[in-house]
């Protein structure tokens, strides 16, 4: 959970200081298209070669044609925090059944 969550931050603070937040942004504002395209492919090929997860090289090989990326980090973010939350609710589980005792539990 901790390594989704430092890996969402940086993620965006990387975007943000090379001024490319809108190629994961829902709807952007697009005053190039040639320029977006571009930068899209860009970063399309830094998540190929960078995401190690299987489930994200899946998400990331679902879209080799239209390389969007946006579509790329909207699904990507729905799994992890999606996992992440089933995994906080496993881990609460098993220390919940760890901490029963015996005499607790008659």
């Amino acid at each position: 959970m901790n390594l989704w969550i430092e890996h969402k931050e940086c993620f965006l603070i990387a975007l943000e200081a090379q001024n490319l937040t809108h190629l994961v942004e829902k709807n952007p504002m697009i005053h190039d298209n040639d320029l977006d395209n571009a930068q899209r492919k860009f970063l399309f090929k830094a998540m190929k070669d960078n995401f190690l997860h299987h489930e994200a090289k899946s998400i990331v090989k679902k879209h080799t044609k239209d390389k969007d990326t946006r579509s790329i980090r909207e699904e990507l973010c729905e799994f992890c925090d999606s996992s992440t939350a089933a995994a906080m609710c496993a881990d609460v589980l098993v220390t919940h059944l760890a901490d029963v005792k015996l005499h607790k539990a008659n």
